[in-house]
């Protein structure tokens, strides 16, 4: 075989070798980590692995959503990380008694997606699910939700404090992402105040956070 050759398929081999070695980090969460996704790859590559998998629902991400696919989600492969988030699609209001998922006013009559204790359980079932993939987790808190006519105000305060008392009864550690873009925004007064659907468009730097706990967790220089 040609020499050069040899060497190609060396440093091919080599690079398949390193790819492979590297730990593997998940996040599962709303739309709104589609943006920042894209920046923590860059940010780690070559050092770690990130996946975001799209969920396949005709509704928000939410709690029942996640938990139904998460069998798929996982795979079969290993994880060493796993950084996820769910609430903003279980506090929108939709249309009652419809199969079908369609968004609803609270005031011409739009319910809550998912109850209060509806929430906690559905955050147990995933936990007990996820522990048995015997990767690290992190959980997201919900992100700041603008009021507006399918969200109640402060909302996901409400939502953020279940999941804080389930995460502590299971010692997973807590980004408090709501904090950070509340910080973030109320530093910038030229920007608008953030709603889920427009955190691309606002430039938010959420990722940066997001970096600091994977390779805290995953003790990465």
């Amino acid at each position: 075989m040609n020499p050069f050759r040899i060497i190609v398929v060396l440093f091919s081999l080599m690079a398949l070798t390193h790819a492979e070695s590297l730990p593997r980090v998940l996040i599962l969460g709303d739309s709104v980590y589609r943006t920042p996704y894209a920046a923590i790859v860059k940010e780690l590559a070559g050092k770690a692995e990130i996946v975001r998998p799209e969920l396949k629902s005709e509704e928000l991400h939410n709690s029942a959503s996640l938990l139904k696919q998460l069998p798929e989600l996982l795979g079969t492969g290993k994880w060493d990380l796993i950084l996820w988030s769910t609430g903003i699609g279980d506090q929108i209001h939709r249309a009652p008694g419809m199969k079908s998922f369609r968004v609803m006013p609270i005031d011409k009559g739009g319910v809550r997606n998912t109850s209060d204790e509806d929430f906690a359980k559905n955050l147990e079932q995933i936990i007990a699910q996820l522990k048995k993939s015997s990767a690290r987790l992190v959980w997201l808190s919900t992100t700041p939700i603008k009021q507006g006519q399918v969200f109640q105000s402060g909302i996901e305060l409400r939502t953020n404090a279940i999941a804080a008392k389930i995460m502590d009864a299971h010692l997973i550690e807590i980004l408090d992402m709501h904090t950070h873009i509340t910080q973030v925004t109320a530093a910038d007064k030229n920007r608008r105040a953030p709603q889920w659907e427009t955190f691309g468009s606002n430039k938010i730097p959420i990722h940066e956070p997001m970096v600091k706990v994977i390779k805290k967790q995953l003790s990465l220089p």
